[in-house]
């Protein structure tokens, strides 16, 4: 499987826990995670909150419990959406990049890690 398809493995998880460190966000799906090192944009209702902005940190946050509904891979992307509508985008745009990885994905249940 490659990478653009390996988000597909987090259709149907549950977001468990969203930890923020130092310069990274670890989102936590029962046993896999995913380390986001990029930028990354929450589409709300009220319109789309970027990294750094105020609220960033609640509203992601606010995904905890909410289950993976689609998955995708784009040139410029990765995107989640929840079981609530919401929708994360992570930045695969290279000028957006402060990582050589985007974002990386692992767990013991898990064949491989995958990276963006």
């Amino acid at each position: 499987m490659q990478s653009e398809d390996a988000a597909r493995l987090l259709i149907g998880r549950v977001l468990t826990e969203v930890d923020f460190v130092h310069d990274y966000v670890h989102l936590v799906y029962g046993d896999v995670g995913l380390t986001v090192n990029a930028p990354m944009v929450l589409a709300t209702p009220q319109g789309n909150v970027r990294t750094g902005a105020p609220q960033f940190e609640d509203l992601l946050r606010r995904r905890t419990g909410h289950t993976v509904t689609d998955a995708k891979t784009t040139t410029d992307y990765l995107r989640l959406e929840f079981d609530d509508g919401g929708k994360v985008d992570v930045s695969l745009v290279p000028d957006d990049q402060v990582s050589p990885e985007a974002a990386v994905l692992e767990g013991k249940t898990l064949d491989r890690v995958y990276v963006w």
